[in-house]
């Protein structure tokens, strides 16, 4: 979200304000309205393979469609639908995992175990995406930038929006062909998530069996 935040701002030109309200859509409806039904749906019967398996299945379609989308300007109404499938398999694969720790830990380790999955994901990913964009633009941009300039731009990539319009403009392309290299590398980090998600498919699911051992 961080990443996409700044690509509005940064090659589509869009102010703060804009650029949150492009992720609306991601944010409540994707990811807020997709939990809520989820942890409905997975915590009445054990649905918690097919729910993750589609949920990480949904992330790398989104990642890998928004490896195509153009660099204007403009923002391109695909563009949102793209951020949807994140969003979907963001939403699904949060309230999955909180599904599944009430299913699996014992009561003491569940506080624990259920705050680990969101920071745990966004330090990954934000982590790919910063050492690809600090590497990659001090190679682009280290002949039309200052070092003061790179150094700020490795503190943050919005730093550029202080910059001359020559040099932002320079700043615009090279993050542009970044982006696109980080939402790649993100893809091969969700195969790894897919075949994570497949090793947890079961003959014979957990909350079931107690449901059979209930009766």
């Amino acid at each position: 979200m961080i990443i996409l935040t700044e690509r509005f701002q940064l090659v589509n030109h869009t102010t703060s304000l804009m650029s949150g309200i492009c992720l609306l859509l991601l944010l409540a409806v994707a990811v807020g309205l997709d939990s809520f039904i989820v942890g409905i749906t997975d915590s009445k019967k054990n649905r918690t393979f097919s729910t993750l398996f589609l949920a990480a299945g949904l992330q790398l379609l989104g990642l890998g469609l928004l490896t195509t989308i153009d660099n204007n300007v403009a923002v391109t109404a695909k563009q949102f639908g793209f951020q949807l499938r994140v969003g979907l398999g963001i939403g699904m694969s949060l309230a999955c995992c909180t599904v599944m720790v009430t299913i699996y830990s014992r009561s003491g380790e569940m506080a624990a175990t259920v705050a680990q999955p969101r920071p745990l994901g966004g330090v990954i990913g934000l982590r790919i995406a910063i050492t690809l964009f600090n590497s990659r633009s001090d190679a682009q941009l280290g002949e039309f930038l200052t070092l003061e300039q790179i150094a700020a731009l490795h503190r943050s990539p919005l730093a550029a929006l202080g910059f001359a319009s020559q040099e932002l403009m320079s700043v615009r392309s090279v993050y542009a062909n970044i982006f696109r290299s980080q939402m790649q590398m993100l893809m091969y980090v969700e195969v790894i998530g897919v075949l994570v998600a497949a090793e947890t498919w079961e003959r014979r699911r957990l909350g079931e069996m107690r449901e059979n051992e209930a009766v």
